[in-house]
């Protein structure tokens, strides 16, 4: 069986990026290729930087797409790590069922949605899953409600975003995309934001995060357990995903009532915090071998 393991960082030429970068996703390639290299039977191939060098008659973003889709074609199953801004890992997805490949990961819909974050809100309002109001965010914005959270609408983790707690504090300029306010729930400076993770068809573990804004550490705890009402509102979010992903995890915090709403829904390589979840590993492993053989 060969496997297409595919570093967006690798992948580019070199000189495109910051030497701290490509250490960095050589990293995650090599580790990854290391766990694909204990399957017996496996077949791991990449795709290097010097691999795409354009042409005459062939720019390099043609070249760069060429050889991914050769290689997408060519395997068994693809396996895709790149950024969710800019439509990056959106488009590899693409371009592997565009080549008749199999993905392992992220599935392109659920990749869409979730890296768009007014229209992940959206969504879960149009299904009647409790989530905090957001709107898009102007700089020449006349009045906000605070305490806000003003964050990109389209990025990872904590990148950019900020908590704004009132008329004095410095407002966000130059977003690297389109910005998004949202009021601050306060239930994450005690409760905490609750992620409950989701393997294999079952929610194996929750963990609790502290708020963490642009530059800040993350700070992880647990395992808690999960309560009912956690599991109701986390299984109604992922519920449209749950037959087409292996992994999911849905993040939490408690409304001024003390019910559980949606911060966000993470089906584009989440954090799974393994360490805190006993079985977890052994059950995603399964999963992940299961559809290996199909």
């Amino acid at each position: 069986m060969k496997v297409f393991l595919y570093e967006h960082l690798c992948a580019l030429a070199d000189g495109e990026l910051p030497a701290s970068l490509q250490v960095e996703g050589r990293a995650m390639l090599q580790a990854v290729r290391e766990d694909f290299g204990r399957l017996r039977g496996v077949t791991c191939v990449h795709l290097e930087g010097s691999c795409t060098v354009p042409s005459a008659s062939l720019s390099a973003d043609d070249a760069h797409r060429n050889a991914f889709l050769r290689l997408a074609a060519e395997a068994d199953f693809t396996l895709v790590i790149a950024p969710e801004f800019d439509d990056i890992l959106l488009k590899h997805c693409r371009w592997v069922e565009e080549a008749g490949g199999r993905l392992l990961g992220p599935n392109p819909e659920a990749v869409a949605l979730t890296a768009d974050k007014l229209a992940l809100s959206q969504h879960l309002a149009c299904q009647g899953i409790a989530t905090p109001p957001c709107r898009v965010y102007r700089e020449d914005q006349p009045a906000l409600e605070y305490p806000c959270v003003v964050k990109p609408r389209f990025g990872a983790g904590s990148q950019d975003t900020m908590l704004l707690s009132g008329p004095g504090d410095s407002r966000p300029v130059g977003m690297p995309c389109e910005a998004l306010v949202q009021p601050y729930v306060a239930s994450v400076d005690d409760h905490g934001e609750r992620s409950l993770v989701w393997i294999d068809g079952a929610f194996t573990h929750q963990i609790r995060k502290a708020p963490r804004f642009a530059g800040d550490a993350e700070s992880v705890t647990g395992p808690y357990p999960i309560g009912d009402d956690e599991r109701a509102v986390a299984a109604a979010a992922i519920a449209p995903w749950a037959d087409r992903i292996l992994y999911g995890r849905v993040d939490l915090a408690r409304d001024d009532r003390g019910a559980p709403m949606v911060m966000e829904l993470e089906l584009a390589e989440p954090s799974l915090f393994f360490r805190f979840g006993e079985g977890a590993v052994e059950r995603y492993v399964a999963g992940l071998t299961r559809r290996l053989a199909r």
